[in-house]
């Protein structure tokens, strides 16, 4: 396990020290998929796959579909709408057919509606001709200068309170939900290594965060975690990796039975992971161009946990490592 740990982590010296009285926050804030997701129906298994017309095939025409889909009630289908269209439009028609399926039925009838974006590839030259990706929460860019989050202009302060019981770190990591881009947003930290009174700093802080590109109907949440350190004699950061030495510093990888061949995924391709197993999902997506083929392996990926001791995990929670994918093929079976 010391081995594994020693791969994974990287100690750097440190070039700064936090202030006595403030935290900073750390770490970017990270969109969460709608909870709503988990209930689709019907369920993947249960799909009948979309058959790839016979005279497209015939042809070698391939195409793009990308579709958003608006949720607006548990028992009925969808709005859809196209964000990208295929020039074969039996595509496009095979693929509204296929959506219009979908039903949430965890989805409250007072509630916002859930929007969810879904991509479908046509390739006739590939074993699994028709490829698509799972929902996902309608793309929203935090780093673009129009949906940049707007903080409170002073970070939450260290707590006195917390200062006077001796605390010296503590790390949480923030849930928060904005409904429209002008209402307090609700806050849920899930996660807390500290004293109590860091809870409330955090939160009065959070609820005061306003994403301004959200339409008003529109409802996003997201994820951020927030540390506080008086002192910092080092930082410890997670490396970027191999497939190859990630695999061992998997925690319980003998439960992990999976098959993956990456030479049918476009390979080599690399892979950004950001840590928050076990607590979350960990957020895991693409470098450079997407590939509807490694869907199941990003999906994996997401749920995977890493060997590492408490103070650790704490240190690197929220952190993002690039993993590297080779042409090779990973059994665990």
């Amino acid at each position: 396990m010391e081995r594994a740990l020693a791969g994974v982590l990287l100690s750097l010296s440190a070039a700064w020290s936090a202030q006595a009285a403030s935290g900073p926050p750390a770490g970017g804030m990270e969109v969460l998929e709608p909870a709503e997701f988990a209930c689709l129906t019907p369920a993947a298994a249960d799909r009948k796959p979309i058959e790839y017309p016979e005279a497209a095939r015939r042809a070698g025409l391939s195409g793009l579909v990308r579709v958003r889909l608006v949720f607006q009630h548990p028992q009925k289908p969808p709005r859809v709408s196209f964000i990208a269209y295929a020039d074969v439009r039996e595509f496009n028609d095979l693929v509204e057919d296929y959506v219009s399926a979908y039903r949430l039925p965890c989805l409250r009838e007072d509630a916002d509606p859930v929007t969810a974006t879904q991509e479908f590839a046509f390739r006739p030259d590939d074993g699994r001709p028709v490829a698509w990706r799972h929902l996902r929460g309608e793309d929203v860019d935090l780093q673009s200068e129009a949906c940049r989050p707007r903080y409170p202009a002073k970070p939450p302060e260290f707590p006195r309170a917390a200062m006077d019981r001796g605390a010296v770190f503590a790390v949480l990591l923030v849930r928060t939900t904005f409904h429209g881009p002008t209402r307090p947003p609700e806050v849920e930290v899930v996660h807390q290594v500290g004293a109590p009174p860091f809870e409330k700093a955090v939160t009065r802080w959070a609820s005061q965060v306003r994403l301004p590109c959200l339409r008003e109907d529109q409802t996003l949440s997201t994820v951020q975690r927030v540390s506080f350190e008086l002192d910092s004699p080092g930082q410890i950061v997670l490396k970027d990796l191999s497939l190859q030495q990630l695999v061992p510093a998997i925690d319980k990888l003998d439960e992990q039975h999976v098959h993956f061949d990456f030479n049918a995924m476009g390979c080599p391709f690399d892979v950004r992971l950001r840590l928050f197993r076990p607590i979350l999902k960990n957020s895991v997506g693409e470098v450079g161009a997407a590939d509807p083929r490694r869907d199941a392996f990003l999906d994996w990926l997401s749920g995977i946990s890493l060997k590492l001791s408490p103070k650790d995990f704490n240190h690197v929670l929220g952190s993002s490592m690039t993993v590297s994918v080779p042409c090779t093929q990973l059994d665990l079976r």
